[in-house]
């Protein structure tokens, strides 16, 4: 079978498939899947959320050795243990992300020189996206864009799907996809997509097919 995470998804799909215990459970599931897609993953976010996180308490004496972070996040387990593509004992991985929207500030120099759209005459409806299909998108959007960017990777001057940037959305080992103008969620403008609409569905689902010559078991 194939499995779909989206977002957070991604990486609790990465906890699934591997064989190390999570919370006293070894799921192993890595022998039943031949290919893991992800949407919109944060797979590298830095998790600097500007109001903080519940941090969780994962048991185990195999996190011992453990860097500290990895007993409070799933993301940080996830990237210990399984770093890479490789690490999913044979499954293939697609990290698929799309690039709807450039962050920007709201005021400032925070909106680098490098951003996509002018600092000049921030009108409610903005010139449009760094995949030049951005109609309708607001300097709202963009300044939202640009706090989840910056929490995930640094900075908020950088392409992706409004909530997920590029930069932090591949595995190492993994096959990457970028989807045009595709926003992270359903979004009530006429245009704008997101990875569960039909036309974008189209555009993935094709990894969802068993490849030739795998070895669904392997794991």
């Amino acid at each position: 079978m194939a499995l779909v995470g989206h977002s957070a998804g991604g990486w609790i799909a990465r906890i699934l498939l591997g064989g190390e215990a999570y919370q006293g459970v070894r799921y192993v599931r890595s022998g039943l899947v031949h290919t893991l897609l992800t949407l919109g993953t944060p797979h590298a976010s830095i998790e600097a959320y500007p109001f903080g996180r519940a941090q969780e308490m994962l048991t185990g004496a195999h996190l011992d050795q453990a860097p500290a972070g990895v007993r409070g996040s799933s993301l940080q387990f996830a990237n210990h243990f399984y770093p890479a593509a490789a690490s999913l004992g044979g499954v293939r991985v697609v990290c698929a992300c799309g690039d709807a929207i450039r962050g920007r500030a709201l005021w400032g120099a925070g909106g680098s020189s490098s951003s996509s759209s002018s600092t000049a005459g921030d009108s409610d409806a903005d010139a449009g996206s760094s995949s030049g299909s951005g109609d309708g998108i607001t300097k709202w959007d963009r300044y939202f864009a640009y706090e989840s960017y910056k929490s995930g990777c640094g900075r908020g001057d950088v392409d992706g799907d409004g909530v997920t940037p590029l930069c932090i959305s591949q595995l190492p080992g993994a096959e990457e996809l970028v989807l045009p103008g595709v926003w992270h969620s359903p979004r009530r403008k006429a245009g704008q997509l997101w990875y569960g609409d039909a036309a974008v569905q189209q555009q993935w689902q094709q990894y969802l097919l068993e490849p030739q010559g795998s070895a669904v078991g392997s794991g």
